[in-house]
């Protein structure tokens, strides 16, 4: 925790992409300058206890997976960040407040979301094991090619983040086809010769 204190606190004028895994304790879930984190991408589990935390409503609750998303995006400490929850076989949804927000405001607050499927396997799950580590990579990869200066309603659309995300679901779900971790994530040549063939 110390060395991504201490990234985000000295980075200057950085994307920043933050997955809190392993998850931080609640003590230091309070005391993290979320605010410094450009992108979020949690799983379902990590959302759900990062809200607890932050909202301090503490007990289990039994909302979807968009709700639980919703409900993180409305803390101020996350306002302006750009959430993503993968959901493992049911897939992937994100909160971009640059696309997002102006569309809750002109729609009387009906939440908007992206929301992808799990990619369609070639075979049966292997080990799960690196899947996140892959996705992650993936995302951040697909976000450079933008440039260090673009972010979601400045050099990146919202079709990007959907190709994107395209991109890194397909990359996972093929991670999980193969045992291992390092040796399990795909080429880029890979992922996109899956994505053409679909």
């Amino acid at each position: 925790m110390e060395c991504t204190l201490y990234a985000l606190n000295n980075s200057v004028n950085a994307i920043t992409v933050y997955n809190p895994s392993p998850m931080p304790s609640s003590q230091e879930i309070k005391e993290f300058p979320w605010d410094k984190v450009d992108w979020l991408i949690v799983n379902e589990g990590e959302a759900e206890d990062l809200y607890k935390v932050l909202s301090r409503h503490g007990s289990s609750f039994g909302e979807s997976p968009s709700e639980i998303l919703l409900l993180l995006s409305t803390q101020p400490a996350l306002a302006t960040t750009n959430i993503i929850c993968t959901l493992g076989k049911d897939g992937v949804v994100a909160f971009i407040p640059a696309f997002h927000r102006q569309k809750q405001e002109h729609n009387h607050n009906t939440p908007n979301f992206i929301r992808l499927p799990a990619a369609v396997l070639q075979g049966t799950i292997r080990d799960t094991t690196g899947a996140g580590d892959c996705f992650t990579g993936y995302l951040v990869q697909g976000l450079m090619g933008f440039g260090p200066q673009a972010t979601p309603g400045h050099g990146i659309r919202e079709s990007d983040i959907v190709s994107i995300l395209m991109t890194c679901v397909q990359a996972a779900g093929m991670c999980v086809e193969r045992p291992g971790t390092i040796d399990s994530i795909p080429t880029i040549f890979e992922v996109r010769t899956r994505l053409i063939s679909q």
